[in-house]
Order: structure tokens, then C-alpha cells, then sequence
């Protein structure tokens, strides 16, 4: 993809210079909050002696995971990626350069991979969430990659954000460049992804999946799937042609 395309205007020389610091660590916060209420959830409190606490969690294990919970695994990979790019950003701004990124990245790797079992722990009081290596395993990656993303890739995510905050052109892609991303996500969840070839299997005799159309029952249902298909695969053709104006029509 052209990056340069959707950059914003030459009025910031800096591309940093159009956000505030102080915007990441309300952004840190926020999604900090949505983090550990997500992981909580629903909330419900169960009386544990805080010694029996530090027995269980001292004996987590890793779990065998069917489809549903690996699903969920994926999940918490996804889920600490965010926490990993906004707390650098939050702690460590955006212009840090060579050594203390490098240093910057990994203590907030360790602070990441600290909250990850501080809510392992909690969820011992919360029912009916369950502890394993598995989870804290997700979060530990989703983290690292969060930090990658910014230790690496902090100024894209920066200029698409100035880009779509700039109105016009530059605007209109950066907006098809998030919903392109926003539609490959969704399409994937809830990320159950096969490991084995009796899950293969399974999949490909499940109605729920056709090589061109699948079961869907009334014609006007059909109809209607369909039509909602169509429209959200249509911004990526926008995309497309305002990214290669000058392509052909055999191409």
C-alpha cells in the first residue's frame, strides 16, 4: 500500500505534530479500563481465602483447548495488543529514538506481562472465569506485539491517524484503509481457526460454509445476506481505485 497517499498535509513537517501527548494517555487509560472490566466479566464475585488464592495460582497449568477456547485465546491475544502500543505511546511518546525506545519497550513489555497476571490473579475472586498459562501465555504475545507495533510501526499509525482527521482525499483513504481492516478482522471472528484435519473436515461438511453459496432459507433472507455482503466488500474496490486511478480494466 502507498502510505505516502494518505499522509495529511505538508502543514505538519513533523507528523506527530498534530496530537497531543497527554490524548495517548487518556486513550492508555480508557482502553486500560476496558481491558480489566473485559476481563472480569460478568462481575460476579466468588469468596476465595486470599492463602487458597496464592495456591491455585501458583499451580496454573495449561489447558487443552477445543475450538470455542481457542477462540477465546485468539481473543486475548487481540486484546493486549492496543494495551501494548498506547502504554509506550502514553509513557514514552512517539519521537523516542534508539536506546530509550529500546529501553522504553521493554519496560513496558514487563509492565504489560505484570497487569496480564495481576488479572489472572483477580479473576480466582470472579466467577466464572478460569486461570491457565494458556491466557497469560495470549496476553504475554499480544503485548510484545503491541510494543512492536510501536517500537516499529508507531509513525503509519500516526499519519493514518492525521490523515483522517485532515478531511478530503487523504480522509476518504485513511477511513477505506480502517474499514479494510476493521471487515478483515470481522470476517475472521471469533479467530476459531482448525488445528487439525478432523476439524477441517468437520468445517467443510458444516452448512454453515460454501465454496459459492450456502444454505441460507428463504429467498428474501438470501437476498438480503447477500445485498450485505456486496455493500461491505464495496469500499475495498473504493480503496482500490483511489489508490490506482491509472490502473486498466484488464487489470
Amino acid at each position: 500500500m502507498h502510505w505516502d497517499s494518505i499522509q495529511p498535509a505538508r502543514r505538519y513537517p513533523d507528523p506527530a505534530a498534530g496530537l497531543r501527548e497527554p490524548r495517548w494517555w487518556l486513550l492508555c487509560l480508557v482502553y486500560l479500563g476496558f481491558v480489566v472490566y473485559g476481563s472480569l466479566v460478568p462481575l460476579e464475585w466468588r469468596a476465595v481465602p486470599f492463602d487458597e488464592a496464592l495456591s491455585r495460582f501458583a499451580g496454573i497449568r495449561f489447558l487443552e483447548l477445543g475450538t470455542a477456547s481457542r477462540a477465546d485465546w485468539v481473543a486475548n491475544i487481540v486484546l493486549y495488543v492496543p494495551l501494548g502500543f498506547l502504554a509506550c505511546a502514553a509513557l514514552f511518546g512517539i519521537r523516542a529514538r534508539g536506546a530509550p525506545a529500546l529501553i522504553g519497550a521493554l519496560t513496558v513489555f514487563v509492565l504489560c506481562v505484570a497487569l496480564a497476571a495481576a488479572v489472572e490473579f483477580t479473576q480466582i475472586f470472579f466467577a466464572p472465569r478460569t486461570v491457565s498459562l494458556n491466557d497469560l501465555l495470549a496476553e504475554t504475545i499480544g503485548s510484545a506485539i503491541g510494543v512492536g507495533v510501536w517500537l516499529f510501526g508507531r509513525w503509519r499509525v500516526v499519519r493514518l491517524g492525521l490523515a483522517f482527521a485532515e478531511g478530503g482525499r487523504p480522509s476518504v483513504l485513511a477511513a477505506l484503509v480502517l474499514f479494510v481492516l476493521a471487515y478483515g478482522l470481522f470476517s475472521l471472528f471469533p479467530f476459531d481457526f482448525v488445528v487439525s484435519g478432523d476439524e477441517l473436515a468437520e468445517q467443510l461438511t458444516s452448512r454453515n460454509h460454501a465454496w459459492l453459496i450456502s444454505g441460507c432459507g428463504q429467498w428474501l433472507r438470501c437476498a438480503a445476506f447477500w445485498l450485505a455482503e456486496v455493500l461491505a466488500i464495496a469500499p475495498l474496490g473504493f480503496l482500490l481505485a483511489l489508490l490506482y486511478p491509472r490502473w486498466s480494466w484488464t487489470r
